[in-house]
């Protein structure tokens, strides 16, 4: 599939992600996910412990089924990860 054709595919996930949901009493957009996916791209879960790699909130996390265990190292457009 090309590139250009999958926007219309992200678009329609976004939208259907947020759809019923609220931020600072107002209905969500899909660009309210934008910053926030973003960053936690960039940088990883800020809340994980960076010594020892765990996470305090891991059994409330809504996105712990895609967190990996151990230390991640962010570098050079990589990602490391110490088991």
């Amino acid at each position: 599939m090309v590139v250009n054709n999958l926007f219309g595919y992200v678009r329609k996930a976004w939208f259907e992600n947020v759809k019923g949901l609220n931020v600072k009493n107002r209905p969500m957009i899909a660009l309210d996910v934008d910053e926030p996916l973003w960053h936690l791209s960039k940088y990883g879960c800020l809340k994980r412990n960076k010594i020892t790699g765990s996470c305090p909130l891991f059994n409330n996390c809504e996105l712990r089924k895609f967190c990996v265990n151990g230390k991640i190292k962010m570098q050079n457009n990589r990602a490391e990860v110490d088991k």
